[in-house]
Order: C-alpha cells, then sequence, then structure tokens
C-alpha cells in the first residue's frame, strides 16, 4: 500500500542536505519529534497515545495470575497442542495463549515470550476483537503516512490480519487467493536459535492462542482443523472464566495510584489497567514520561535511583529503580503533600504492593 507525502516527509527528506554532522541531525529532528509527541497526547489520538504511554504494559510481559482450576486448564490445553499431531505431521514448537492484553501462557524463553507479547498485544488481539477496536486505532493513525511504499503484509499493523470464520487469525490475503483455504501466516525467528517458524494465531471469545509450527508456507485445511479440534472447546472456557475472574476481582488496580512495575529480569511487567491511565490528563502522561526518561538517564547497574516531580496541576510522579526493577508511580489530587510526602506515599505503595523489591 502506497501513502501519500505528509509535511514531516518533506522535512526529513532534506536532513541529509542540512545536517552533516550527529548534533545536527538531532537539532533538525527535535522539533519534529516534539510535534509527534504533541499528537500523541491529544484527546483525539488517545488509542494511539496508549502505545506510547509511560505506563504502557509493552515494556514486558504482562501475566496475569489465574485460578488454580484456570490454570490446570490453561496448563492442559497447552501441553496437548504440544504432543498432538496436528495434521501433516506437524506438532507444536512453541505455544502462547493470552486474554486480551494479559498473557496465561508461554513456552517460550523470557526474550522471545516479550517479542511475540508486543506484537501479539498490538496486532492478533485487537484482530481478534473484530473491527471496533481497529476504526478506533486507524482514526488515531490515518493522518500517520510514510513516503515509501509498504510491504503487502506488514506483519506490525494490526490491519494486515483478519479473523475468518473459523476464528483462525491470518494476514490478508491478496484478492485472488481469497477463496483458498489455506492461511497465510507470518514466519518468526526465535533468539536461541537459526529455526524459521511459522505463527498462526486462533481465537475463542477473549482468548487468543498462538502456535509457532516447524512448516514453511500457508497452513493447510488439515492442520486448522485439528487445531480447532482440540483448542476450540477449552480455550472457550478457558476466555469464560477468565473473564469471570477479572469481573470479580480488580487485577491490578489500586484506587488513587496509576502505576507500571517493571522486571527486567523477567521481562514482566505490572500495571494499572490501560482504562484506568487513559483517564490521567495528558500533562500527567508527559510529566511521567519526562520523569521516566531522566530517570533512563541516570541508569547504571545495579543503582538505586529515584525521581520525584511535582506538575503544576495537582500532580506528583515518582520514578524508582533498583537491582533491575523499576516502578512508575502517577498521583493526581494529592494536594499539597510536599516532596517528603510524596516521596513516602510512593515508597508506602512499594512496601505494600511490591515488597523487599525497592
Amino acid at each position: 500500500m502506497k501513502g501519500t507525502s505528509a509535511p514531516n516527509d518533506d522535512k526529513l527528506a532534506t536532513l541529509a542536505v542540512q545536517a552533516v554532522d550527529t548534533e545536527g541531525v538531532q537539532a533538525a529532528l527535535q522539533s519534529i519529534l516534539n510535534e509527534a509527541a504533541a499528537r500523541l497526547l491529544r484527546s483525539k489520538s488517545k488509542d494511539l497515545a496508549m502505545l506510547q504511554s509511560p505506563l504502557s504494559t509493552l515494556s514486558g510481559v504482562s501475566w496475569l495470575p489465574l485460578a488454580n482450576h484456570i490454570f490446570t486448564a490453561v496448563h492442559s490445553l497447552a501441553s496437548q497442542l504440544t504432543i498432538a499431531d496436528l495434521g501433516d505431521g506437524q506438532t507444536a514448537q512453541g505455544v502462547m495463549i493470552l486474554h486480551n492484553q494479559y498473557c496465561l501462557w508461554s513456552s517460550l524463553s523470557q526474550q522471545d515470550s516479550a517479542s511475540l507479547y508486543r506484537l501479539a498485544a498490538t496486532t492478533l488481539v485487537p484482530a481478534a476483537q473484530g473491527p471496533s477496536i481497529g476504526k478506533r486505532l486507524a482514526s488515531a493513525t490515518s493522518k500517520i503516512r510514510s513516503q515509501q511504499s509498504e510491504p503487502q503484509h506488514p506483519v506490525h499493523n494490526y490491519k494486515a490480519w483478519t479473523r475468518n470464520s473459523s476464528r483462525f487469525l491470518s494476514l490478508v490475503q491478496p484478492t485472488a487467493a481469497t477463496d483458498s483455504e489455506e492461511l497465510m501466516i507470518p514466519t518468526v525467528y526465535l533468539q536461541g536459535g537459526e529455526e524459521q517458524l511459522a505463527m498462526l494465531g486462533y481465537c475463542q471469545g477473549s482468548a487468543v492462542l498462538i502456535l509457532l509450527l516447524a512448516q514453511q508456507g500457508p497452513v493447510s485445511s488439515n492442520t486448522q482443523q485439528a487445531v480447532a479440534r482440540i483448542a476450540q472447546a477449552p480455550l472457550g472456557k478457558i476466555s469464560q472464566a477468565t473473564s469471570e475472574q477479572l469481573a470479580t476481582q480488580r487485577h491490578c488496580h489500586i484506587p488513587g495510584f496509576r502505576y507500571l512495575y517493571v522486571d527486567h529480569m523477567l521481562t514482566a511487567v505490572q500495571a494499572s489497567p490501560q482504562n484506568k491511565v487513559a483517564t490521567l490528563s495528558a500533562e500527567s502522561l508527559d510529566l511521567m514520561a519526562s520523569a521516566r526518561a531522566e530517570l533512563q538517564c541516570m541508569r547504571k547497574q545495579d543503582d538505586d535511583r529515584e525521581v520525584v516531580a511535582r506538575g503544576t496541576h495537582d500532580c506528583w510522579v515518582v520514578a524508582k529503580h533498583r537491582n533491575g526493577r523499576e516502578l512508575y508511580l502517577v498521583m493526581e489530587g494529592k494536594g499539597e503533600v510536599g516532596l517528603a510526602g510524596a516521596s513516602k506515599l510512593a515508597h508506602d505503595f512499594a512496601d505494600n504492593h511490591f515488597p523487599s523489591h525497592f
């Protein structure tokens, strides 16, 4: 798909002429970056802003602690898919199961899980939920264009994915191939080896199953039937049970705070639900982004660091780092607590919810 040229494209095209050194390039890009940041924080671009939010869960894998009976069902399904014949001699080389933005299971390494989770959370999950999410994202990104032609099937673009009547997720096929029963899926490479694996998605309810298959090319109808036969009923039950658990438990929501906890050693995150983060003002998100950037500039190996900042709109933000773990905290409406008071609130929050980590 070929995009139209945007005003910033002309600016970028002349950078090579206007700036021949690193400092010059940085200066030339700064105004463009400032404009892009302002657009992300506008209310009409709220969905896109969540992707770039300093409290976004895409910093790692957002795991959902499950009730025992749900975990048993998830483990049983993953085990069946690993050992079963999925048609044409296929077996699953990797399994990941998600429920909306939460990860329930992954048989991959930490780094591969984090990479696949980021891809799934921004592409397969929106595709599985239908066109409503897609339309909101499309409205937020409609003004962002590329001067160059895009690949026919850009895997990182959720609009390149489709859900068929059998609830499989695949890349959108060319018009001439829409009648084919085979699914077009991308090839992925695991960081632990050089093997090429095909990524197949399947959904039931709010649950998304991702299988990595040792094959090349489209997925046959035999494999689709085998996966559906094994996964359809249990995945549907997992989706329903997980939805019920989330409805009765306020998972990750802590009243009065909006936060993000990142464990770099486990590539895992825990954060306020994104619908709660969406209630923050643009000024609070901007202040949190600045505090997070300041913390990153202070980064040293196993170094304890803390950044505390106050906005002009009755908002305090705190960014903490210790031993490979980070905590980002936004507190609105706390009044005149002062610097020491804000630091104590953050300290008590960390002790209560992430004991011994900070």
